[in-house]
């Protein structure tokens, strides 16, 4: 019986991270960097909005995200 890895891709939004690379890579899990739940108040809706979209992207592409 063969067995599958699972594949984490860790700090993702941290330094050089591409909405390419989860077109290329077969990811299971995406590990979203704190820097996401860290940000300026006057930030906080366009912060908010785009934790969102990453979190549906995973949905949609039925990883988990932790």
């Amino acid at each position: 019986m063969a067995q599958r890895l699972v594949v984490m891709m860790d700090d993702f939004g941290c330094g050089y991270s591409s909405l390419n690379m989860l077109k290329n890579i077969p990811v299971d899990v995406l590990k979203l960097d704190m820097c996401f739940l860290q940000f300026k108040e006057e930030e906080r809706q366009k912060s908010a909005n785009i934790l969102e979209a990453i979190i549906n992207h995973c949905r949609l592409r039925s990883l988990r995200n932790c």
